[in-house]
C-alpha cells in the first residue's frame, strides 16, 4: 500500500533528522558529496538548514524535506546552484 507523502521546506527542528540521515548514508554518499564527511555534526546540519531557508528567500536554492502522512521526514529533494541567466540548476 502506498503512503502519501508531501514536500515542505526544511525547519530548523529537522537538524537531528538530517544528521541521522547523513550518518546513515555516509558510506554511500561521501564519495560524491564533499560536504558529507565522517565528522558532519548537528551544527553543520543546522547551518545547512538555515542556508536552505535563506535560499528560498533569495531564490538561490529550493531544498525540501519529504514527509509522510504523520509528518516524519522520509527523504529530501531540491534544486540548487540555480543559474537564472543560463536557466539551469542542479537537482
Amino acid at each position: 500500500m502506498e503512503q502519501p507523502v508531501s514536500i515542505r521546506p526544511y525547519h530548523e527542528a529537522d537538524a537531528a533528522v538530517l544528521l541521522a540521515a547523513v550518518r546513515e548514508s555516509y558510506a554511500d554518499v561521501s564519495p560524491w558529496m564533499v560536504w558529507c564527511r565522517a565528522n558532519y555534526s548537528l551544527v553543520d546540519a543546522a547551518t545547512w538548514i538555515r542556508a536552505s531557508i535563506a535560499g528560498h528567500v533569495t531564490g538561490s536554492m529550493y531544498e525540501f524535506a519529504i514527509v509522510d502522512d504523520r509528518g516524519s521526514v522520509v527523504g529530501a529533494c531540491g534544486v540548487n546552484h540555480i543559474n537564472a541567466v543560463d536557466r539551469f540548476a542542479n537537482r
